[in-house]
C-alpha cells in the first residue's frame, strides 16, 4: 500500500544497463524501463561513493516511525532530521526522461528541452543489517521555473548531468543550493497526455505521447522544438 498520494510521477524510460553504458558508470543492480514511478516504488540513483560516482538502486521515500516523505523543501533541509545530515553527507540524483504532473486539469507532461535524461537532485538514506544494503530517497522540492507555474508551482530541483556529477561530490554547504535554483537556464517542454495514465494498472511509451496530435504532428512538433532549442544554444553562447 502506497503511504502518499504525490503531485507527480517519473519516468525512467531505461534500464540501468543502458545508463551505466551512456554515462559510462558501474551499476549496482539492473532494472527494466518503467513509465511511471509513484512513491513507495523502486527507483534508480546515482551517487558517490569510495570508488567515485555510481549507480544504485533504492525506494522513493524516507521513512521516520508512521511517515514517510518523499519531497522535502529544500528551504526545511537544513532544520528537520535527519535532513540536515544527509543534505551534508549523503546527496543523490535521480535521473529521469520526465515527469507527469497529475492536477484537476488533467496529465501534463514534463521534459526539458535538449536532455534525454535529466537529474533531480535529492538525498539518499542507507541503512544496513544483516549484511545487506536498504536505500531510501528523498527528492527535494523547490517553487517550479516559471514556464511551469502553471503545472506546479512546487517541484523537484532539476539537474544537467554535469551539474548532477557535482552536486554528488563534497561541496561546501554553502554552494549545494546554488543547484536548486528553479531550472535556470534549462528549455521546459510540456503537454498533455492522457488521464488513464495514472489509473492503469501498465504503463508504456504509448501512454506519453501528446493528447490529440496526430503522428504528423507529433514529428512537426519535435522539429520545430528542436530548432528552438538549437537556436537558443547557439544565442547562449555568441550573446547574438
Amino acid at each position: 500500500m502506497k503511504e502518499e498520494r504525490h503531485p507527480y510521477f517519473l519516468v525512467q524510460a531505461y534500464t540501468a544497463l543502458s545508463l551505466s553504458r551512456g554515462l559510462e558508470l558501474p551499476v549496482m543492480e539492473n532494472h527494466e524501463k518503467s513509465y511511471r514511478i509513484i512513491p513507495g516504488d523502486p527507483i534508480t540513483f546515482m551517487c558517490g561513493s569510495p570508488q567515485g560516482l555510481i549507480i544504485q538502486r533504492g525506494i522513493w521515500g524516507i521513512r521516520e516511525g508512521t511517515q514517510t516523505t518523499t519531497t522535502i523543501p529544500s528551504r526545511k533541509l537544513l532544520g528537520t532530521k535527519p535532513f540536515s545530515l544527509l543534505i551534508r553527507k549523503s546527496r543523490c540524483v535521480v535521473p529521469v526522461n520526465a515527469l507527469v504532473v497529475e492536477s484537476k486539469a488533467g496529465c501534463k507532461l514534463i521534459r526539458v528541452l535538449g536532455h534525454r535524461i535529466i537529474g533531480l537532485a535529492g538525498v539518499v538514506k542507507t541503512t544496513r543489517r544483516f549484511g545487506s544494503q536498504k536505500h531510501e530517497v528523498t527528492l527535494l522540492g523547490v517553487e517550479s521555473p516559471d514556464i511551469l507555474q502553471s503545472v506546479q508551482t512546487i517541484g523537484p530541483a532539476f539537474l544537467t548531468l554535469s551539474q548532477s556529477r557535482k552536486w554528488v561530490s563534497p561541496l561546501d554547504l554553502t554552494k549545494v543550493f546554488e543547484y536548486t535554483d528553479r531550472g535556470s537556464g534549462l528549455w521546459f517542454d510540456y503537454f498533455d497526455v492522457s488521464q488513464d495514465y495514472t489509473d492503469q494498472l501498465v504503463v508504456g511509451a504509448a501512454d506519453l505521447r501528446p493528447l490529440g496530435l496526430s503522428a504528423a504532428q507529433i514529428a512537426q512538433r519535435e522539429r520545430e522544438l528542436r530548432a528552438l532549442s538549437i537556436k537558443s544554444l547557439r544565442q547562449n553562447r555568441t550573446g547574438k
